[in-house]
């Protein structure tokens, strides 16, 4: 039960955390009231929707309440000021970054097949499953999901390393 609390909990969160420049380009308009506000309705909410649904239904009742206020303040409400009232182009971010994430899931449910099937016995079976998931995400990102500007990058790091 421990894991869907932790994902109910952590998956609303990655996407505000993927658009954090916003939050600097806040700072710089000095915009950022509006944020402190919602953030406090945001947890106002959560304490609310959490106490009732943490009485029926335990941990994962108070878990849930947690992801609808994150869904609800962080990103719904968050990206139409980005966008209505910033004049960030918050359509255009996720016509690009939507794709990218239909494929690393693929290849994240992909690499978790193939680590299923090595077996774990303690530390080095560990490193193991962890070495072929970097390995797997690492070519297929190089394939499927980074741009040439992307992959530069990483060439540019292997050579540096190499000299």
């Amino acid at each position: 039960m421990a894991y869907y609390i932790a994902l109910v909990v952590i998956l609303p969160a990655l996407i505000p955390l993927s658009q954090n420049l916003g939050i600097s380009v806040l700072r710089a308009l000095n915009k950022h009231r509006f944020r402190s506000i919602i953030y406090f309705f945001i947890a106002l909410f959560n304490v609310a929707l959490s106490i009732p649904l943490a009485i029926r239904f335990n941990g994962f009742g108070a878990a849930c309440a947690t992801g609808l206020a994150t869904c609800m303040g962080q990103i719904l409400t968050m990206n139409w000021f980005y966008h209505r009232k910033i004049g960030l182009d918050i359509p255009g971010y996720w016509k690009q970054i939507f794709p990218l994430i239909l494929k690393m899931i693929v290849v994240v449910a992909f690499s978790a097949g193939v680590i299923y099937w090595i077996p774990v016995s303690g530390w080095l079976g560990l490193i193991l499953r962890g070495i072929v998931y970097v390995a797997i995400y690492l070519a297929a990102g190089w394939l499927f999901i980074w741009n040439s500007y992307e992959k530069n990058l990483v060439t540019g790091f292997v050579k540096k390393l190499r000299s």
